[in-house]
């Protein structure tokens, strides 16, 4: 990057022609979820998300979307030197369990062209009330897919052992 010249002579008149231009490296920005790649929380809680880029040059502008009818309450982005954040905050519903929220970033030249498009997803999941159970401050999920499948293994075998047993008398 910087400020380059070319210089151009000819050998017989001695005429020198000189061109100067600016370079400018673009480099992609790296983007990621503050969060992780999923968030998990109780229907009607109030989250905050936060989607953030790091480096990258030109400066990117930070977009939040999703596929889904989910109304975001996006913030304005913040720049911090290398840094470029933008927030969302949802009102959780039951209607948003396994929805995914995308944070693009998109880099543009001078000329308004893009140069570089990058982005991160983040998976909402609703916990439902038989996986929550709040004891001793702690969250713990209660198994009931376990316990079912325990229940239908027993089953089971007694079936088994009862078929076996009828048919062995005879």
């Amino acid at each position: 990057a910087g400020d380059y010249s070319c210089v151009l002579s000819d050998k017989e008149d001695v005429q020198t022609v000189t061109r100067n231009t600016n370079l400018e490296v673009g480099v992609v920005t790296q983007v990621r979820w503050m969060q992780g790649s999923s968030v998990q929380y109780s229907q009607g809680e109030k989250v905050n998300l936060t989607c953030q880029s790091e480096g990258g040059h030109p400066r990117p502008s930070l977009i939040i979307r999703t596929r889904e009818n989910v109304q975001l309450n996006e913030k304005p982005s913040v720049y911090e030197g290398a840094l470029v954040s933008r927030s969302v905050s949802i009102d959780g519903a039951k209607e948003q369990n396994l929805t995914m929220l995308y944070c693009q970033a998109e880099q543009r030249g001078r000329n308004g062209a893009l140069l570089y498009h990058s982005y991160a997803t983040i998976r909402l999941g609703v916990l439902s009330m038989l996986m929550l159970n709040q004891w001793g401050g702690s969250v713990w999920w209660c198994g009931w897919p376990m316990i079912v499948f325990i229940f239908l293994l027993i089953f089971s075998f007694l079936l088994a052992a009862c078929c076996g047993i009828y048919f062995c008398v005879c």
